[in-house]
């Protein structure tokens, strides 16, 4: 019996924030033309950070948390290319204890 890959597709993605970009990466490993369409000047979408002549300002999320074993798999290629780093969540987090926020893993970009 033989089995047959199926064909490659060509594929549009809109928004380089990063759902778009973990579905890029993935869509493409497994054999898929992707481009990516975003409307700001680079990727990133809410975990932006905007410029001005002296100072930065980051927006949207200030962190992030990474539960499916897909999603774990990339945040460790950005951790090991320095573009997300562990995040120490604060006091509020900290005293959350139902359960849903403990021994979580958090990071931020």
């Amino acid at each position: 019996m033989t089995i047959t890959k199926p064909s490659s597709k060509a594929i549009a993605i809109v928004g380089a924030g990063i759902a778009g970009l973990s579905c890029a990466v993935r869509l493409k490993s497994l054999g898929h033309r992707v481009e990516l369409f975003e409307k700001g000047r680079g990727p990133a979408g809410r975990m932006s950070t905007k410029r001005g002549d002296d100072w930065t300002a980051d927006h949207g999320a200030q962190y992030f948390t990474a539960r499916d074993p897909l999603f774990m798999k990339q945040v460790e290629q950005w951790l090991a290319s320095g573009v997300a780093a562990p995040w120490s969540p604060s006091s509020w987090s900290s005293r959350r204890t139902n359960g849903r926020h403990r021994n979580q893993k958090t990071y931020a970009m």
